[in-house]
């Protein structure tokens, strides 16, 4: 597994966006595995990242979500998917349920 920077790891975690984590690693309130990181430093996703003395959990599984609307819909079908199979399937299943019943 390779090193990613410290303040796009805080960003995946929901936690800020990453020029909010720039900031927040320019104030030093930002430390990993015990030690206060500098901009450009780089973290594995498992290191314990602490952020103003809040631990982050880091979830590097992504999720995707396929929206759709219809020009006949009067509201949005949203299906979340756990992971891009998922999604590609669903997307198949939808178009063969729309040819079946035009």
């Amino acid at each position: 597994m390779e090193k990613i920077r410290v303040q796009k790891l805080i960003a995946d975690s929901g936690y800020c966006s990453r020029r909010k984590a720039e900031e927040l690693i320019e104030n030093k309130q930002v430390k990993v595995n015990g030690r206060l990181v500098s901009l450009g430093d780089k973290a594995l996703p498992k290191d314990d990242i602490i952020v103003s003395g809040e631990h982050l959990y880091i979830n590097r599984k992504k999720q995707y979500a396929l929206m759709e609307k219809r020009s006949y819909m009067n509201s949005t079908v949203i299906l979340c998917c756990i992971n891009r199979a998922d999604m590609l399937q669903q997307c198949r299943t939808k178009r063969e349920d729309d040819v079946l019943q035009t």
